[in-house]
């Protein structure tokens, strides 16, 4: 009897693995977070948006660094995932770091930096680093992006995105141009 249990078990997972919601039931609340950020990475490289949509909840707000000012909805979102992916030739990733997880009953936070590379169809290439703050919420047992907030440091002087600010360090002040 103990061991058909332990068949059962090992059955149920590798369904579950197989299944492509690796992400779903994970031993911990973090490690689930982290398997969905490994999951949405996984999904980019292989430029599959409804795949890479799928940690998110139906009712998601995200505030992302290119219009419009906030996207609400899975749709609306799975939209401007699918049009970034369409824009693409070749390798595009999506690559999490400096990972940070909050975790309390349903609900956590994540932030992270977020290393986006790849090749626009007309021909520029696309290398930026942008920082990304999910709240996450627990729905039916399975952790979903419920807001996403993400941005780029800007130039103080020129206004201008930079898209390859260092890590960690001391704030550059703003200095306005002629001293003014």
């Amino acid at each position: 009897m103990q061991i058909h249990r332990q068949v059962s078990v090992l059955v149920v997972v590798a369904t579950a693995l197989g299944s492509g919601a690796c992400w779903a039931d994970p031993s911990s609340d973090d490690a689930a977070i982290r398997a969905a950020l490994a999951y949405i990475t996984k999904a980019y490289v292989a430029k599959d948006a409804k795949a890479a949509m799928a940690p998110y909840s139906a009712s998601v707000v995200t505030f992302d660094i290119m219009p419009p000012l906030q996207a609400v909805g899975f749709e609306r979102n799975l939209e401007t995932t699918q049009t970034v992916l369409d824009a693409t030739v070749g390798p595009f990733t999506v690559d999490y770091s400096d990972i940070n997880i909050t975790v309390d009953h349903n609900h956590a936070y994540g932030r992270y930096i977020v290393h986006v590379a790849g090749k626009l169809k007309d021909g520029r290439q696309i290398d930026m680093l942008e920082r990304t703050t999910d709240v996450w919420q627990k729905i039916k047992g399975k952790w979903l992006i419920v807001h996403e907030h993400n941005s780029v440091p800007i130039d103080m002087v020129t206004g201008k995105a930079n898209m390859k600010a260092p890590m960690g360090g001391v704030a550059v002040p703003f200095e306005p141009p002629n001293g003014g």
